[in-house]
């Protein structure tokens, strides 16, 4: 979008939300105002409302993302000063929910092109959110969740106090080192990583990151399936690893409450639940088991891809997947699944 469609778009939109509040009126707008030598906003409003003046000063930005707006929240603060009775607004095309939050600590307002906004100031407040985003910002990679990109956030998550260069993170997470490139220039812009002084990676913000990716994310974007043993629990979790031991081209790790157990119990389960990659024909006749459409104590997950292995643990004598990939089996399953997941993490992740 072009600066000067931006900017007008910001004050349709910001006039329209002013105008819902009664005994408000617009006095004054300007484009491009000298507030100092080193200051030009894009926009000032002069509003008055019971009797007094407001000056609305108001930045846009093309991208919305945190590392992008800091400086420029920065700047506003610094510059209000020089505007008697001031408050300033940032405007871009989406405000994600971090970015917000970085306008909120500095007293600035904000303000996006679907309506969602932040305006606080003397007995005024305006809170608008959850509006349907129909700008979205332009994206390196389209998701920072998908297959090969997650890869890396297993990587950084799992070993969170370790800094990485882009080589050795690209061949830790046997991801290419241009998707690397990508993804490690997103992360940067969204303030999830940082770069010490030899140019070495180190993860910033884990427990944001961590907290994001469990909203992306769900057990189900695995193939589940459901079998039926007659065996209990041990006596099978025994017969897989017999099985497994001479297999060694195929992987399997537990996960989901029969992982937890392992780790950090908290919520029962009669079911064995684990990750399988490899030949499921030989697998369900060795161990003797039955796919069924209901009262399975087996689930199988065929993962959506072999990034959910790393990190894998062994637990007496038994495979169990990350902690990590353990939490995000457990966040979004349903039943105790949450419970069990929230234990695991204040106890076992701390982050």
């Amino acid at each position: 979008m072009k600066e000067k469609e931006m900017i007008k778009k910001a004050e349709v939109i910001l006039k329209d939300v002013l105008y819902e509040i009664q005994n408000i009126s617009i006095s004054k707008t300007q484009i491009s105002p000298k507030i100092s030598p080193f200051f030009t906003p894009d926009l000032s409003l002069e509003i008055i409302f019971n009797n007094k003046r407001k000056t609305i000063i108001i930045e846009t930005k093309s991208v919305g993302e945190p590392r992008y707006i800091r400086s420029t929240v920065q700047q506003i603060a610094t510059n209000l000063n020089k505007i008697e009775n001031a408050y300033g607004i940032i405007a871009a095309p989406y405000i994600s929910e971090r970015t917000g939050e970085i306008c909120k600590e500095a007293n600035i307002g904000y303000i996006d092109l679907s309506g969602n906004c932040f305006i606080s100031f003397d007995t005024i407040y305006i809170k608008k959110e959850n509006y349907k985003t129909i700008y979205s910002e332009k994206r390196e990679l389209k998701s920072l969740f998908s297959k090969k990109t997650s890869r890396l956030l297993r990587v950084l998550l799992n070993n969170s106090e370790k800094t990485y260069t882009q080589l050795s993170l690209s061949k830790e997470s046997n991801v290419s080192i241009g998707l690397t490139n990508r993804a490690v220039k997103k992360l940067y812009s969204l303030e999830y990583i940082d770069f010490d002084q030899n140019k070495k990676i180190s993860l910033k913000n884990p427990t944001r990151l961590l907290d994001i990716w469990q909203e992306n994310y769900s057990y189900k974007d695995n193939n589940v399936q459901g079998f039926y043993s007659s065996m209990r629990s041990e006596q099978f979790e025994s017969r897989l690893i017999n099985y497994m031991s001479p297999n060694k081209q195929d992987l399997y790790a537990l996960t989901l409450f029969s992982g937890a157990t392992l780790i950090e119990p908290f919520v029962r389960s009669n079911q064995t639940f684990f990750y399988f990659s490899g030949n499921y024909e030989s697998l369900k006749n060795e161990v003797e088991i039955k796919p069924v459409s209901s009262g399975a104590n087996i689930v199988v997950l065929d993962p959506y891809d072999d990034g959910v292995f790393y990190g894998t643990q062994n637990i007496q004598r038994r495979n169990v997947v990350s902690t990590i990939q353990l939490y995000l089996d457990l966040y979004n399953y349903k039943g105790r699944g949450r419970e069990q997941a929230e234990y695991l993490r204040e106890r076992a992740i701390n982050f």
